[in-house]
């Protein structure tokens, strides 16, 4: 049946009429109930017509890959966008640091390893005086500036990237403090849930997990992880919980126990 369905449809090129009619169910997403922006609308389809169109994008999707762009990942089979801010990452921290490159080792130190290696006496003191007054010249004047489509790019200290703050010397810093911010705004949008009595501590932490934690992670697998940073994303989440639990001073909880 569903066979002929579908046959009939590719050969007269017309859908059913109960295919373009959409439900919308209004889901009230914060107080205020006489405002139109306090509600999340969520579409229903009919059934048959997504497994129709499922069909379709099966057969346009071989050809439309073979135009697309390798750089895109959004919205493509086994492709993550994370996978591009890592990418992006691992230039940023693989780029040369002149002033590291130049000044980083100490030379005094190398003369004494000439010798202990049993280099001969006259060679390290020629070695060691062709360092002597080393400078390093850099032409400012035939640096052509980077253009995209006839606009010239600005040079940045940070970049927002696919919702990831990517830092010039490739540091996570600035990333982290943003999720952290981002998640704390979506856990305080929440506190009608936490404070809650009908519902579960168990459903509380599921629904944290979900429209919390989620912001505050996205992209942490991309992220140069310093002890620093752990503890940071740590403090927040065990505030999450202490929120959750209803936890307050002089109460207490050890963290092993959250």
């Amino acid at each position: 049946m569903r066979h002929l369905l579908l046959k009939k449809i590719w050969e007269e090129e017309q859908v059913p009429m109960d295919w373009i009619e959409i439900h919308l169910i209004k889901i009230p997403k914060k107080n205020g109930p006489s405002k139109c922006e306090n509600y999340r609308g969520i579409t229903l389809l009919s059934v048959p017509g997504n497994v129709f169109n499922r069909v379709l994008m099966n057969w346009m999707k071989d050809s439309l890959d073979a135009q697309f762009r390798d750089q895109q990942s959004g919205f493509r089979k086994d492709r993550w966008c994370t996978d591009q801010i890592a990418t992006l990452r691992i230039i940023v921290e693989q780029s040369v640091d002149y002033e590291k490159a130049f000044y980083s080792m100490y030379r005094r130190t190398s003369w004494k390893l000439f010798r202990h290696y049993g280099v001969f006496e006259k060679m390290v003191n020629i070695i060691r005086h062709s360092y002597y007054g080393l400078h390093c010249k850099y032409n400012t004047e035939n640096i052509n500036p980077i253009t995209l489509d006839g606009e010239t790019l600005e040079e940045v200290k940070t970049l927002t990237y696919l919702n990831s703050i990517i830092h010039e010397q490739g540091e996570s810093d600035t990333d982290v403090k943003a999720r952290i911010g981002k998640a704390r705004t979506a856990f305080l949008q929440l506190s009608n849930i936490w404070n809650s009595k009908q519902l579960s501590t168990n459903i509380k932490v599921r629904i944290s997990n979900t429209n919390v934690m989620t912001l505050l992670l996205y992209g942490a697998e991309n992220r140069r992880t310093t002890t620093t940073i752990i503890k940071k994303v740590q403090v927040f989440i065990n505030s999450c919980l202490r929120n959750i639990r209803n936890s307050h001073w002089p109460d207490t909880i050890s963290n092993n126990l959250l």
